[in-house]
């Protein structure tokens, strides 16, 4: 199931790599590239790990993903033009598979996971399925039912966000990034790494769940988050 398909892959007026939304917004940009891989680096990927990866984006964190080699590579995108570059990835790379949709509608219906990389892109017009949390709040009360005893979580976090959850472990690390001027959508001068990694699945997955009632697989839900999908596209 495909969502948005308005994303546009380019160059910027210093000849950088850009991907815009629909709307002409900046969504990612090449600065990422460096910090993307440091996200992935704290994840500790081994080759017998199960990876899912949210968000492909211009590939940056996936084509560093494919450097450790996991056992298998899942990775959940909604946006029609990067599904298309995201499919060519898989045929390219072993293990890698493509699930079309967004993780709301999609991550009920895998399985387990050791790492797990997480950088989606916020459409306004899902924000009123948030309410007051942030998406990573939102995420991780999903997500931590996939996760495996020792999985590593990771993403992109710009601002510092309440990511503790029982049964984990939270580490975070600020790094400095380099910002260029045409970029308007990133005020900072630092980003920040988190690791939650999960010391007691059983634990996790008992106290995840709490934000369930706001996501797109319950029935009411799933019609409010189609019609705004299409809205959005």
């Amino acid at each position: 199931m495909t969502t948005t398909e308005g994303n546009v892959h380019g160059l910027d007026e210093l000849g950088q790599e850009v991907l815009w939304s629909s709307r002409g917004q900046q969504v990612m940009m090449q600065w990422e590239k460096q910090y993307m891989e440091l996200c992935v680096d704290a994840l500790a990927i081994q080759p017998s790990d199960r990876v899912l990866e949210i968000g492909f984006g211009l590939a940056y964190s996936a084509s560093h993903i494919q450097t450790f080699r996991p056992r298998s590579h899942t990775v959940i995108e909604c946006d029609r033009e990067t599904l298309q570059r995201a499919q060519q990835f898989a045929a390219a790379h072993r293990g890698v598979e493509i699930v079309a949709g967004t993780w709301q509608q999609q991550l009920h219906t895998l399985g387990q996971f050791d790492c797990i990389f997480f950088d989606d892109y916020p459409l306004p017009e899902l924000e009123f399925l948030l309410a007051k949390d942030s998406r990573w709040h939102v995420f991780l009360d999903v997500v931590l039912e996939h996760c495996a005893n020792g999985a590593r979580v990771s993403g992109y976090l710009a601002r510092e966000v309440d990511l503790q959850r029982p049964g984990c472990r939270v580490a975070v690390t600020t790094v400095q990034v380099g910002v260029p001027e045409n970029c308007n959508y990133f005020p900072h001068k630092a980003a920040l790494v988190p690791v939650i990694t999960v010391v007691d699945s059983l634990v996790a997955g008992r106290g995840a769940g709490a934000g369930v009632d706001s996501l797109a697989f319950l029935p009411r839900a799933s019609k409010k988050f189609k019609r705004a999908f299409e809205n959005a596209s």
